[in-house]
């Protein structure tokens, strides 16, 4: 009885993230009501497919004074999950987290949250965002970069004051993190994650953890102006080295690119676990594929001392070097 009262409990603080009843009851209601944020997760997200006309684009102002902040997430349903469904509980905490800040934002601030879900996921398609970018194309279901940000690039309309940021699936937000990321004058920069427990769920405790969170390497938080133009090729989410990949491309670029560290308000991580360490499917690695991997060894990749990587890690990596190879020969 107690753990299903602890489930319930979990699963009432994160109903604020959806935008459908699957959480139900009065009970959910009041927390919408009480968080401040029920007016924008009544609204129905607009669905923007790849081919759009100027009516589907939000509209840039002429205020100079205004920052539009393009949030873009890959959303994905998980239908194994009974208490969280129709996404997982690190998904939901993301949701909420991003829902939270963007009721934070300044005044002057306006945050756009975009979800790029695959076009047949039809449940994970109602969350409380202002657009829905649906992609075509995966790698073992896991979606493509290039397509992500083509999509949202057409979504967006032309202001080279607007920031993009982009995030993994299960990295949450402070509730100040707009308003911080909107002062940081850089053109671009990464944000280190902090990590809190996995069994956190509560926003407030999450943000009373995190100044005690430990710091992570990982790469999954990142912030360009619109301007700077970044190639993808075939890399895709999930498994590495498609973080370190986005970084070491964005120092390429030419705008002085920073790393940062979360410090005590920025993001946050629920546990240090990843679908890439998984210890069953794995492919020895041997000089053959050593080899192929090593054009993307410039990357803090510990390549040299793998024995062994995932299938998906495998062929990312190989699609990193191919992208890297690309574009050397484009600079010759």
């Amino acid at each position: 009885m107690e753990l299903i009262q602890r489930r319930w409990r979990d699963r009432t603080i994160l109903c604020v993230a959806l935008a459908i009843g699957v959480c139900g009851g009065w009970h959910s209601h009041l927390m919408l009501r009480e968080s401040g944020i029920a007016e924008s997760v009544q609204q129905r997200p607009q669905v923007v497919d790849h081919v759009m006309t100027q009516n589907d684009r939000p509209s840039a102002t002429s205020d100079n004074t205004t920052i539009h902040i393009y949030h873009l997430i890959n959303l994905y349903s998980v239908p194994s999950d009974p208490i969280y469904y129709p996404f997982n509980k690190a998904q939901n905490v993301t949701i909420a987290s991003m829902l939270r800040a963007k009721q934070h934002a300044h005044r002057h601030i306006v945050v756009h949250l975009v979800a790029a879900i695959f076009v047949n996921d039809t449940a994970a398609s109602n969350v409380a965002f202002d657009a829905i970018l649906p992609l075509h194309k995966s790698y073992h279901k896991l979606p493509f970069l290039q397509e992500m940000f083509d999509a949202l690039r057409q979504y967006m309309p032309q202001d080279p004051t607007a920031l993009i940021v982009f995030t993994n699936s299960d990295i949450g937000l402070y509730r100040d993190f707009y308003n911080i990321i909107a002062d940081i004058p850089h053109a671009s920069f990464t944000i280190n994650r902090r990590i809190v427990p996995a069994t956190l769920t509560d926003l407030d405790q999450i943000e009373e953890r995190i100044p005690r969170g430990g710091y992570h390497p990982g790469k999954d938080c990142f912030v360009m102006r619109q301007y700077i133009d970044v190639q993808f090729g075939d890399l895709f989410v999930g498994h590495p080295p498609w973080g370190f990949a986005i970084d070491l491309q964005l120092h390429r670029a030419g705008h002085g690119h920073v790393n940062l560290n979360s410090g005590t308000n920025m993001t946050f991580h629920l546990g240090d676990n990843g679908a890439w360490k998984r210890k069953t499917n794995l492919i020895d690695i041997h000089s053959k594929e050593r080899e192929a991997m090593r054009d993307c060894a410039s990357i803090p990749w510990k390549l040299e001392k793998m024995r062994s990587i995932t299938q998906e890690g495998y062929q990312n990596t190989i699609n990193c070097a191919k992208l890297f190879r690309s574009l050397d020969r484009d600079k010759q």
